[in-house]
C-alpha cells in the first residue's frame, strides 16, 4: 500500500518551493497535490479528475518548477486553459510558487490584452508560460512562441476547454510539442472529449481521481429551486434581501441575459455590474476589482467570464431553463467545479414537457429509474420557498 504523504518534505522539493509554500501559508498538500506531484516528478503522463479548491494549481504547478532548467531559454512548460481570468490566476499562483526562484520567467498569454506587451514578456524568454488556446495559437503563428522544446504541457479545466469548442486547437497546440512531451490533464469531469485527447496524446497515463467529500468538499451549503418565468427574478432578490446579502454572484448562460438581469436589478435600485465576454478587458479588470473590493453587491455574469472569481457569500445560476436528467447531473457536476453556486432555475423534463419535482429520483414517466441529483426542491409556490428560506436563516 502506498504510503501516505502528509507533509511537503516527504516530495524531496528544493528549499526556495519549500519556503514559497510556506510564506503561502500552505503546510500540508492537500490529497489533489499529494497524488499528483510525485508522478508527474517522475514524468509520467496523467489525467486527474478533481473539484475546484483542491489545490489543483499547485499539484502541476510544483513540478513544473522542480523540473525545469533555468539556463535553457526556450519555453519548457505550457499551462492551457480556457478564460483569460483562469489564466491570470494560475500565473499569479506560479509566481508565489517562484517567489524565491529570481531566475525563473513565468509569461501569462491571452486575448484582450495589447499584442505588444505579450511580445515583450515572450522576448524575454520565459520558462513557463500560462494561455488561453486562440491567443496561444497566434503567437506560434507570429513565430513568436516555440513548442518545440516543452517538456510538459498541462491541460487545466480540460472539459470546460473542449466543450467551449477549443479541441482543434488544443490539438493544433499539442502537435507543436515534441511526441515525448509529458501530457498532464486536470478536469472536473472525465467527458468524451477529454477520453479522445488522453487516447490520442497520452501514454501510459496515471488516473487520479479526487471526490469532493471530507477535507476536499468546501464548506458551502448547496441547494436547488425549481422556480419559472418572472418568479426566478422575484424568487433571487427575495433570497437576497431576506438573506441580507451583500456579496452576491449571478450566473446567466448568454450575454444577453446578463445584461438585461443586470438593468432589471439596476431599475430595482440595486447596486449591480454585469461581466461578459464583449466587455473589453481593461474594463473586466476594473468590474472584478470594484466586486472584490465591494464597491457594487451584485455581480452578474456568464459563467466562462466569472472563472477566477469566488464570493464569501451567495451565489446564484439562473441559466438553468428547461432541465433534462443529464442536465440536472451536469449542473451537480458544475457545483463541483464552482461550488460557489447554488442553482437557480426551472427544471423541465425536455421528454414530456413536464416539470417535476426534483425531490424525488427520477421522472417515472421518461426515464424509469435513471437517477437524478438530490438537494433540489420545489419553489412553484410561496410555501416551498419560505420553508427553504427558514431553513437557510435557521442554519
Amino acid at each position: 500500500m502506498t504510503k501516505e504523504i502528509t507533509s511537503f518534505d516527504e516530495l524531496d522539493l528544493r528549499e526556495p518551493t519549500l519556503k514559497a509554500l510556506q510564506r503561502m501559508g500552505f503546510t500540508a498538500p492537500t490529497p489533489i497535490q499529494a497524488q499528483t506531484i510525485p508522478v508527474m516528478m517522475d514524468g509520467h503522463d496523467l489525467i486527474a479528475k478533481a473539484p475546484t479548491g483542491t489545490g489543483k494549481t499547485c499539484a502541476f504547478g510544483i513540478p513544473l518548477l522542480e523540473c525545469l532548467d533555468p539556463d535553457c531559454t526556450d519555453i519548457q512548460a505550457v499551462v492551457v486553459c480556457p478564460t483569460r481570468e483562469l489564466c491570470l490566476q494560475i500565473a499569479e499562483e506560479l509566481r508565489q510558487l517562484a517567489a524565491f526562484r529570481p531566475d525563473v520567467r513565468i509569461a501569462a498569454i491571452y486575448g484582450g490584452q495589447p499584442i505588444g506587451k505579450q511580445l515583450t514578456a515572450l522576448k524575454k524568454n520565459p520558462h513557463i508560460v500560462v494561455a488561453t488556446p486562440g491567443r496561444l495559437l497566434d503567437h506560434m503563428g507570429r513565430r513568436t512562441a516555440w513548442l518545440g522544446n516543452v517538456y510538459t504541457a498541462v491541460l487545466d479545466e480540460a472539459d470546460e476547454m473542449l466543450k467551449m469548442g477549443f479541441i482543434k486547437d488544443v490539438r493544433r497546440i499539442l502537435n507543436a510539442t515534441p511526441a515525448d512531451t509529458q501530457v498532464v490533464m486536470f478536469s472536473a469531469t472525465i467527458s468524451r472529449d477529454v477520453m479522445d485527447v488522453a487516447w490520442e496524446y497520452q501514454h501510459n497515463a496515471v488516473e487520479i481521481s479526487v471526490a469532493a467529500e471530507g477535507d476536499n468538499r468546501p464548506q458551502i451549503d448547496q441547494y436547488g429551486l425549481m422556480s419559472s418565468g418572472s418568479r426566478r427574478l422575484e424568487d433571487m432578490t427575495r433570497i437576497i434581501d431576506q438573506m441580507d446579502y451583500h456579496r452576491v454572484m449571478v450566473f446567466a448562460n448568454m450575454k444577453t441575459s446578463v445584461r438585461q438581469l443586470c438593468d432589471r436589478l439596476h431599475k430595482q435600485g440595486r447596486s449591480v455590474d454585469c461581466l461578459h465576454g464583449d466587455i473589453p478587458q481593461s474594463q473586466r479588470n476594473q468590474v472584478m476589482t470594484g466586486f472584490r473590493e465591494g464597491k457594487f453587491e451584485i455581480l452578474v455574469a456568464t459563467d466562462v467570464a466569472a472563472r477566477g472569481i469566488e464570493p464569501d457569500q451567495f451565489c446564484l445560476n439562473e441559466s438553468c431553463h428547461n432541465m433534462t436528467r443529464d442536465d440536472l447531473i451536469q449542473a451537480t457536476a458544475d457545483l463541483e467545479r464552482n461550488p460557489h453556486v447554488a442553482q437557480h432555475g426551472e427544471n423541465q423534463c425536455s421528454d414530456c414537457h413536464k416539470a417535476h419535482r426534483a425531490s424525488v429520483n427520477m421522472c417515472s414517466q421518461c426515464h424509469n429509474d435513471a437517477p437524478i441529483p438530490e438537494g433540489w426542491i420545489s419553489a412553484a409556490d410561496n410555501t416551498a420557498l419560505e420553508k427553504e428560506l427558514d431553513s437557510l436563516n435557521k442554519a
